[in-house]
């Protein structure tokens, strides 16, 4: 069981992936703005971020750069998620270090797979290095 958050101003959205990502077996909680997000990321010291691009008060792209700046999250994995589907956004993401992009609207079965690939590659990487 991975303890996720899911940032995402659309509440339904949102919803909507908990539940998916619950019913494989994941603790998941919920922010709903860039305020809130780099607050729940210390306080939950999560296994995964999902990440939408656009969100009220700050970007996602904001809070990408913070968390990629901050030592304490090194290494979290996170998937970013938005309606725009343009090939410079997503290059633009995987340069500030997300680790996987979806494009919204996506089946919650893509994002559990996506997840779950993430989690494996980062307990995976987590063992190499304690050896």
């Amino acid at each position: 069981m991975a303890r996720i958050i899911i940032v995402d101003d659309d509440e339904i959205m949102a919803e909507i992936v908990s539940e998916a990502l619950e019913a494989a077996g994941h603790l998941v909680s919920a922010v709903h703005d860039g305020f809130d997000a780099m607050e729940a990321i210390s306080r939950g010291d999560p296994d995964l971020l999902v990440l939408d691009y656009n969100l009220p008060g700050r970007t996602g792209m904001d809070i990408l750069r913070e968390i990629r700046a901050s030592p304490r999250a090194e290494g979290l994995p996170i998937i970013m998620v938005t309606a725009h589907g343009g090939r410079l956004l997503m290059i633009r993401a995987d340069q500030t270090g997300a680790d996987d992009y979806i494009i919204k609207p996506f089946a919650p079965a893509e994002l559990v797979q996506r997840a779950e690939a993430l989690l494996l590659s980062s307990r995976i990487t987590r063992a190499a290095l304690r050896l």
